[in-house]
């Protein structure tokens, strides 16, 4: 439950706004069918993984397995989009942090 909470936080961010929590958009999201424009300047493997995290339970991905991607690997061929992407450095923040917190950035919501 926390992947999938993860990567509906991230799908989110990635959107500028919140999830359905029913309907037909509730379900494009649980069958794997993500809003294609909001992904186009991520990376494929960013894609790839946001959709298992968002998946059948059996599907999804651990925390481990999460965290064991670079910011570098999720967000290559980003950096032409945005200037935000010019360095991508996680330093000792956790990957799940780092991308939470420059999606958040991206989308103007930060204070």
């Amino acid at each position: 439950a926390d992947v999938f909470s993860l990567g509906a936080s991230v799908y989110e961010l990635c959107r500028g706004r919140p999830i359905a929590g029913s309907g037909d958009e509730w379900h494009d999201i649980r069958d794997g069918n993500l809003h294609q424009e909001s992904l186009l300047k991520y990376s494929d493997e960013f894609g790839t993984l946001l959709r298992r995290m968002l998946g059948p339970p059996q599907s999804r991905p651990g925390a481990l397995e999460v965290n064991k991607f670079s910011a570098a690997q999720l967000l290559r061929g980003t950096a032409q989009t945005s200037d935000l992407w010019r360095t991508i450095d996680c330093g000792s923040e956790s990957l799940q942090s780092w991308l939470i917190r420059s999606l958040i950035d991206q989308a103007g919501l930060s204070s």
